[in-house]
């Protein structure tokens, strides 16, 4: 910078787009100079819910990212990677990755369960509002989600407790407890 003579560089230019490049340069909409300098070497990578075999590698990579702020974080109970690999991911990684810290931030010290995820991860759907996603969030609607939860998974485990457990990513006497705070039956 300031220099008067020129200084060779050699870079390399890494690009990324949503969009069909070759068809913008024939509705004439970007240059066509520009695409054969930028389409040296193109890597077609399908959304995210093209390759949900992906999410718990990026769920993995996400958690140890955050490990790094929260050593205590200890991982994913395998209903929450099931729910994380069942959804369509409109924002694609970004959005996966804003979820996986969410939900870490939701469960602290511990492992990120179901009960962690955003609402329309676990299937509430993206029709709320962001005041009424607040809203959702508070101590009162989480109880009220987490006693479905217990009640979802003791229902699918047959009332198997352990099993239970572990799909819910607590404690067997954690679980317990909360079964019996809620009144429910295993």
């Amino acid at each position: 910078v300031g220099a008067t003579r020129p200084t060779s560089v050699n870079v390399r230019i890494i690009a990324a787009t949503n969009r069909d490049l070759r068809g913008e340069v024939m509705a004439s909409r970007f240059r066509e100079d520009l695409f054969y300098r930028l389409n040296v070497f193109a890597i077609c990578l399908p959304p995210l819910r093209g390759r949900r075999s992906d999410i718990p590698l990026l769920v993995e990579h996400a958690l140890q990212s955050n490990g790094r702020r929260n050593d205590a974080l200890t991982g994913c109970s395998p209903l929450a990677i099931r729910l994380l690999s069942a959804y369509a991911w409109p924002g694609n990684v970004r959005e996966l990755l804003a979820a996986v810290e969410s939900a870490s931030i939701r469960a602290g010290e511990s492992r990120i369960g179901a009960q962690h995820l955003p609402g329309e991860v676990r299937g509430g759907g993206n029709e709320l509002s962001d005041s009424a996603r607040c809203m959702r969030y508070s101590a009162d609607a989480l109880d009220v989600d987490e006693r479905a939860m217990i009640a979802d998974a003791l229902s699918h485990t047959g009332g198997a407790l352990a099993r239970s457990a572990e799909l819910l990513g607590m404690g067997r006497t954690t679980l317990w407890r909360k079964i019996k705070a809620y009144g429910l039956r295993s």
